[in-house]
């Protein structure tokens, strides 16, 4: 599932789509009006909800999910995510890294996290 803000983010346009080859039709798109509705409804779905950060308690390779669903949390790279919205996930969990590297880009942590989550399912 893709989730879109429904204020201050790109629309999804018939372009978008051509781009996208064919992949955003083989998946769910949710708008959602704040990140903390966003949570209320992935909460009510049963829907682990898993923050990536820098200062998370366990490491991303480290979560047990069997087959559980979950959704990915991840803040900008100057901020992360807040700590009110830290308090409300489940799971806050970092991504091992070099002593040399300060943070991620964003799209690559999100990478990063997926495929561990994808090896051990």
């Amino acid at each position: 599932m893709m989730c879109i803000p429904e204020r201050r983010s790109a629309r999804l346009s018939e372009r978008t789509f051509k781009i996208s080859s064919g992949g955003l039709e083989k998946i769910d798109i949710l708008e959602y009006k704040s990140i903390f509705s966003l949570l209320k409804k992935f909460q009510s779905l049963d829907i682990w909800t898993i923050g990536l950060d820098m200062d998370g308690e366990a490491k991303v390779e480290s979560l047990d999910l069997g087959n559980q669903n979950l959704a990915f949390f991840i803040g900008s790279e100057e901020k992360g995510l807040s700590n009110e919205i830290k308090n409300k996930l489940d799971n806050v969990v970092k991504i091992q890294m070099s002593k040399h590297i300060e943070s991620l880009n964003v799209s690559v942590a999100a990478g990063i996290a997926m495929q561990h989550i994808f090896i051990k399912k």
